[in-house]
């Protein structure tokens, strides 16, 4: 999963077992948050999407966190993207 030149936009991609509010938070290589998506609610379903906008980003490396809150419980999807400008 990544950013490319052309399209500057991705989705995390992630199963989800129940109806939940999903935010997602970008951050750098130092931790700080680069890109968040605010609390988004989604049905429970295979392969859920929230689409990220990253055309401000500059090349680098970059972890993301999508966090699934409801009152089944708590789901925590991380990984890495790399953008390339």
């Amino acid at each position: 999963m990544g950013f490319t030149a052309r399209l500057r936009t991705t989705h995390i991609t992630f199963n989800l077992p129940w109806h939940a509010k999903v935010s997602v938070a970008v951050t750098d290589i130092l931790g700080r948050t680069v890109v968040s998506v605010p609390p988004k609610a989604l049905q429970a379903g295979w392969e859920r999407r929230v689409r990220l906008d990253g055309a401000r980003l500059p090349s680098g490396m970059y972890f993301f966190r999508a966090r699934a809150l409801s009152a089944a419980g708590v789901a925590v999807v991380a990984g890495r993207l790399v953008v390339v400008t």
